[in-house]
């Protein structure tokens, strides 16, 4: 199933946009006691790497549920799908976002502007993933329930023609 390039880059966008808005939460909710960015890595660069690991993070959750899509149907596991993909979520995003700020916080030998900045972009990212992929998985889900409908009401009608040709075959 190909997307078009459209629907791709406006989902990137809005992801960088979200990543953007969680940035802005961190330094609002975080007190300005003169605390500034300080690190050897220009800005420009720590933000391009931050909006990078934030749509990195909500592509390989699309991947993997695509990749359910096929292994793990909606129609047929409803309750391991949601567990599985739910717990992919919490650990993609452990792996995309959590490692690189705890990787961020040993070289650096700080954390990113202040000490509980990771976190809270972790916990945003999260909060984004579960309400983005539980939209995306509900659209999947009823996608899949009618094209399942349209699948039944095929068969009924093959079986009513089957039914109609033994009738004419007896008389």
């Amino acid at each position: 199933m190909t997307q078009s390039k459209s629907t791709i880059i406006i989902r990137i966008t809005l992801v960088s946009l979200y990543a953007l808005l969680v940035m802005k939460l961190v330094t609002f909710v975080m007190p300005n006691d003169g605390i500034e960015y300080n690190s050897p890595i220009p800005k420009q660069v720590f933000v391009f790497f931050y909006f990078l690991l934030f749509n990195l993070n909500t592509e390989g959750s699309l991947f993997f549920d695509r990749y359910l899509n096929k292994k793990l149907p909606w129609f047929f596991f409803p309750k391991k799908r949601i567990v599985v993909q739910f717990v992919f979520i919490i650990l993609w995003a452990f792996i995309s976002i959590g490692i690189p700020f705890i990787a961020w916080y040993f070289i650096n030998k700080q954390s990113l502007i202040y000490p509980r900045a990771p976190v809270i972009i972790f916990i945003g990212s999260v909060v984004f993933l579960v309400v983005f992929i539980g939209i995306s998985m509900t659209i999947n889900f009823f996608k899949q329930w009618n094209g399942s409908l349209l699948d039944a009401e095929y068969y009924k009608q093959e079986k009513l023609k089957a039914d109609y040709r033994v009738l004419q075959n007896q008389v």
